[in-house]
């Protein structure tokens, strides 16, 4: 199962964060993932050559960064959205959310969680399927699509060979797509469908 939740989030006090507030986002990800499953919350944030079982969007709905700083006032709404790729993590998140405080410390800023959705009625970016829903929806399409149009919703990078890319390459894009279906899913994508076609 892959599950999407969006918290929506009201800040206490004007503050500031840097350019990318992905990693005060993760902070709060492995910090409350700590209070639940200690050794899990460590063996992800550790890693291996596995793809990570979830995704964090940086905080989003804020004013556009100046000279590296995000400056926001107090009451400015943002988003913090975080996706679980794995049925483990899926299962958990629920505890996750359920036991989040009502104010969350990102990047030494404070935040009121407003809002905790986790379906598509409470916002466009939350939700609940499983990889076979995914892939009947794909599969359903005829014709199928022989190109696919993207929109990224925040800064997104992707890892290369020494450093990561601020821009994505189609075929690492689609590869790195088919290794997370492989490593999550117990369903296969497509009987013939491999990396060697990128």
């Amino acid at each position: 199962m892959i599950a999407a939740v969006v918290l929506e989030l009201r800040a206490r006090h004007p503050g500031s964060l840097q350019n990318s507030s992905g990693t005060a986002a993760h902070g709060v990800w492995f910090r409350h993932l700590e209070d639940l499953d200690a050794s899990l919350s460590t063996h992800l944030h550790t890693g291996s050559d596995r793809p990570k079982p979830f995704t964090l969007s940086p905080l989003t709905g804020l004013p556009p960064a100046r000279e590296g700083v995000l400056r926001f006032e107090a009451g400015q709404a943002a988003q913090l959205r975080v996706c679980t790729l794995s049925a483990a993590l899926t299962r958990l998140l629920p505890h996750w959310l359920n036991a989040l405080p009502p104010e969350l410390e990102i990047g030494g800023t404070h935040w009121q969680v407003a809002a905790r959705c986790t379906a598509p009625a409470q916002h466009p970016h939350a939700g609940l399927t499983s990889y076979l829903e995914l892939r009947e929806q794909a599969q359903a399409r005829r014709p199928a699509p022989h190109c696919w149009s993207l929109e990224f919703l925040t800064p997104t990078a992707f890892n290369g060979l020494n450093t990561p890319f601020p821009f994505p390459l189609p075929d690492s894009a689609a590869v790195s797509w088919l290794r997370r279906w492989k490593a999550f899913s117990s369903d296969p994508l497509w009987p013939s469908f491999s990396e060697a076609e990128f």
